[in-house]
This record gives structure tokens, C-alpha cells and sequence, in this order.
């Protein structure tokens, strides 16, 4: 397992996280300023297919990104890697 924590930090000092990763273990997050916290996706079960998926949540457009694993766990950690990616 990886254990990388990534911080982006933005021009305009906007610094993006991926919550849930660890980081709030190792960083006061509120020593960097001012928090926000905004869902990037969600888990879901198919009940047709009888398998998990995660949908990417962005504003107020979802858009399924990926499906068809087999436990709960395999979905979140598919998560966590595209969205740690999006860093």
C-alpha cells in the first residue's frame, strides 16, 4: 500500500486534499487556513449487476467512473487511486 499523502497547492494558495486519505493524522489541516469540504465521490451497489461501482461527483453532474468490483473495498480503493491522481 501507498502510503503518500498529496497535497496540491494552487497559485492562488488554495491547497487540495484528499480527505480520508490519512492526512488529517499527520496535518492540522486548519494550520493551512480556512477549511472546505466538498464530496468528490460516492460508492454505490448495482443491484442488477450485484457488484460495486464509484461515481465522481463534481458540482451537481455525477458521471460513473468505475463498476463491476466485487467488494465494497475494491471500489474504494479504485477511488482513492483516480482521485489521488486528479492531484
Amino acid at each position: 500500500m501507498d502510503n503518500t499523502l498529496c497535497l496540491r497547492i494552487d497559485p492562488d494558495g488554495t491547497v487540495v486534499c484528499l480527505s480520508g486519505s490519512g492526512i488529517e493524522e499527520v496535518v492540522d489541516l486548519r494550520t493551512l487556513g480556512q477549511i472546505s469540504v466538498e464530496r468528490a465521490g460516492r460508492i454505490r451497489f448495482d443491484a442488477d449487476t450485484q457488484t460495486w461501482g464509484w461515481v465522481s461527483v463534481e458540482g451537481r453532474i455525477s458521471a460513473l467512473c468505475g463498476s463491476g468490483f466485487s467488494t465494497r473495498r475494491e471500489a474504494v480503493a479504485a477511488e482513492v487511486a483516480e482521485l489521488s491522481k486528479r492531484l
